[in-house]
């Protein structure tokens, strides 16, 4: 008999759902692993997190999302997928990115709780029993800070900036915003309604609704096997991305966009009456030419003609942002593991439409 898998309503850890006449169990612990050719890794990674949650009384599902690997990677998920019950596996067409990934995979998770983990092996899955227990004592979201940062001198330095222009941009004063080790509630993600690049920064979202979070220090370790998936060049160009999204999105929400809109037509229009002054100034009355009115009126329409092009960059950026998610379902070619997770991955979601983004208008 087949069947669908449901959360239970109450979000108890082991709880089990009846559903079309079967009984299945719930995990409470959803650890979402994004990959891409990570062949010698990805076995180590799963040994690590059973061997943290031995003697855990929480269930636990580790979702693998496979974003389109060329190696041995998928042959290695689907052996590892029949010999455990607890392995749910996705598998994309074609890569399209971790921020991508982490979406299907969140859309796919059954836990209460969501972990977020690269499978580049350098983290410890040991640290997430700890951030589990920072849920426990309240919190919505913990993210880890990577204590001593095992990468090269570049790559640190240039996180360390980046981490400064987001704090000052965003106000929440964590010291490791691009940490692959994240654990936080699923209501967080419901509530907020994020998508693509933006699970980047779900720490800065949650806070800014109001959400309790915290950092926590984490180990990490250098990379033993295959290659980071990042070189100068990609970092740099992700890092513009992700300074642009914050400004679009945290500094510049869709309610601001529209009071730039107001602001730019106000100063356009000023600037153009101060010329259109000094031109008639000049010819009709013969007054002299002044040199300031025209240098204002010529900065004011400048100024308002900017804040145009702004604020029609950031209406593109959240149609773009909007309309992305329907086509990234449409990557998915297979999901291997409980029914629930085919079902989110091939039944439309007629929410989407309508609630994506929608928190981050306040």
């Amino acid at each position: 008999m087949s069947c669908d898998v449901t959360d239970d309503p109450a979000g108890r850890p082991g709880a089990v759902s009846v559903v079309s006449g079967a009984a299945v169990r719930v995990p409470a612990i959803s650890i979402l692993v994004p990959l891409h050719n990570e062949e010698p890794n990805v076995e180590k990674v799963f040994s690590g997190i059973e061997d943290a949650f031995r003697g855990s009384p929480h269930d636990f599902e580790v979702i693998f999302v496979n974003d389109g690997s060329t190696d041995g990677s998928e042959v290695i998920l689907r052996r590892l997928q029949r010999d455990h019950d607890t392995i749910v596996v996705v598998n994309l067409f074609r890569r399209r990115g971790k921020a991508a990934a982490v979406e299907l995979g969140i859309s796919v998770a059954a836990g209460r709780s969501i972990v977020l983990m690269d499978c580049d092996l350098q983290y410890d899955p040991r640290d997430v029993i700890a951030m589990l227990r920072k849920l426990e004592e309240g919190y919505d979201l913990v993210s880890g800070c990577r204590i001593p940062r095992r990468d090269g001198w570049s790559t640190v330095t240039t996180s360390r900036m980046f981490n400064l222009l987001i704090r000052c941009m965003t106000g929440l004063r964590f010291k490791d915003y691009f940490s692959g080790l994240k654990c936080f509630k699923r209501e967080v993600v419901e509530y907020l309604s994020l998508y693509g690049d933006l699970y980047r920064f779900v720490a800065v979202y949650a806070y800014k609704q109001g959400f309790r979070v915290v950092e926590v220090p984490v180990q990490h370790f250098e990379r033993a096997y295959g290659r980071s998936k990042y070189n100068g060049l990609t970092r740099a160009g992700m890092a513009f991305v992700d300074l642009l999204t914050i400004l679009m999105t945290v500094v510049l929400n869709r309610d601001r966009v529209y009071y730039l809109n107001i602001l730019g037509l106000l100063s356009l229009g000023a600037g153009t009456t101060l010329l259109g002054w000094s031109v008639v100034r000049s010819v009709g009355y013969g007054a002299p030419r002044s040199t300031s009115l025209v240098l204002i009126g010529v900065t004011l329409a400048y100024a308002g003609v900017q804040t145009l092009i702004l604020r029609w960059i950031s209406r593109e950026f959240f149609e773009r942002h909007q309309n992305e998610i329907f086509r990234r379902r449409r990557n998915v070619r297979s999901v291997v593991g409980h029914a629930r997770g085919r079902a989110a991955i091939e039944a439309p979601d007629e929410r989407v439409g309508a609630s994506v983004g929608a928190r981050l208008q306040a």
